[in-house]
């Protein structure tokens, strides 16, 4: 009787054992990486796979922590599909800043930018030939910020090319697209004439070009480009980073400083120098900054090695800012926290202004300092993009190796 209890207890265990190491096997073999993403045209798809586009997968094989292993070969999923996956983009994200190394200029610009298109700076109304006062843009649903790109079927550039159009729809509706929150978007607009002038008029001040002051980021030897800014120049409150048709940056001197406090920010006012003051040319304004072309002898600064995400640490580090004339200076900072979860944000840090000498002549960070080079352990990490409006000695850094990945 003992003897046959005790084999039941044997063959007990044996069945447990093999339960669990079949549940655990089983687990293991039908393991897919959580944030596993494969891009289908423009849209990510996150948690799960399309056998459409694993390419000689062998029915027999097991997919396991991300990897094919079946009687063809051992490759890695993601090399067998056909549309670029997650890990083939990181792959050559990495490669892109990889030893990277960079002059960390933060000299102050004077950028001029020729929209690729009609900005709407603001709506107005007049006094129409039939008589009473009337806005069509208004009627039409358009709003200051809102970006033109196409009128009457025709593609819109400039100023120019929308007046024409104007004058072509006299007294008819005329189809026009537009863009809002980077959303295109369509309505009708009928041209009205004003009464003492007799011109055919759509009740906006339209602008076709933009003008400001900055930071030169860094330049790259290499290829001879430079990033600016950290992010994108817009146009009015509908958010739209502007096209560019084209434009230019110039060397600038700071006059003048209005001091940034609590509630309101604070500015650099300058002047673009005259002469040959030309840097280089603009060839991209996107989210993360503007982009372009320069010669390597317009470009002063020192060199350092790109310093990724997972290198920046809470702590001590330094920007390089030009607040005064053209000289470029460090002054400490404090980075209070890392968002390596923000890789594709403007805004990947939170850093504080502590130079006393900084917060004395500006009050932290004010307009006009966007692009200034955040150094940390002689690494070039970042570049100020934002200010706490209710604390001015705060505001926002983008990732280096965001700017150089999306400005290639």
């Amino acid at each position: 009787m003992k003897k046959l209890k005790f084999k039941k207890s044997i063959i007990f265990v044996l069945i447990a054992v093999f339960a669990v190491f079949s549940a655990y096997m089983t687990a293991e073999f039908l393991k897919i990486p959580d944030k596993f993403i494969v891009m289908e045209g423009e849209k990510a798809q996150y948690g799960r796979f399309f056998s459409a586009h694993i390419k000689d997968a062998s029915d027999e094989g097991i997919l396991k922590n991300g990897v094919y292993t079946g009687k063809n070969d051992g490759k890695n999923f993601d090399a067998d599909i056909k549309m670029p996956g997650i890990l083939d983009v990181k792959r050559a994200e990495a490669e892109v800043v990889k030893n990277k190394k960079l002059i960390a200029c933060g000299n102050a610009i004077g950028v001029k930018l020729y929209t690729d298109g009609v900005l709407v700076a603001d709506l107005t109304e007049f006094e129409q030939k039939d008589g009473g006062n009337v806005s069509p843009a208004r009627g039409a649903g358009l709003k200051p910020g809102d970006f033109i790109t196409y009128a009457g079927g025709e593609k819109i550039t400039g100023v120019k090319e929308l007046k024409a159009q104007t004058e072509k729809h006299k007294n008819k509706k005329m189809k026009i697209k537009f863009l809002r929150n980077s959303k295109e978007r369509e309505t009708e607009i009928e041209p009205k004439q004003e009464k003492n002038s007799g011109v055919w008029r759509l009740g906006f001040w339209a602008k076709d070009s933009t003008a400001g002051i900055g930071t030169l980021t860094y330049f790259d030897p290499e290829t001879n480009t430079f990033g600016a800014l950290g992010h994108g120049i817009s146009g009015g409150d509908g958010g739209n980073v502007l096209s560019v048709k084209n434009g230019s940056v110039v060397r600038a001197n700071i006059i003048d400083v209005k001091k940034g406090v609590s509630g309101s920010p604070g500015e650099l006012q300058g002047v673009f120098a005259g002469g040959n003051s030309k840097i280089g040319t603009i060839g991209k304004n996107i989210k993360y900054g503007i982009f372009g072309t320069a010669d390597k002898e317009n470009i002063h600064g020192e060199e350092y090695f790109v310093g990724t995400a997972d290198k920046i640490t809470e702590g001590k580090a330094y920007i390089l800012s030009n607040i005064s004339g053209d000289t470029t200076e460090k002054y400490e900072i404090e980075i209070l926290k890392v968002m390596r979860y923000n890789e594709n944000s403007t805004k990947g840090m939170v850093i504080k202004v502590t130079d006393k000498r900084l917060l004395e002549k500006t009050g932290g960070i004010v307009q006009g300092m966007s692009g200034s080079p955040i150094i940390q352990n002689d690494l070039l990490i970042g570049a100020v993009t934002h200010v706490f409006v209710n604390n001015p000695a705060k505001g926002y850094g983008i990732f280096m190796e965001t700017m150089v990945k999306n400005a290639q």
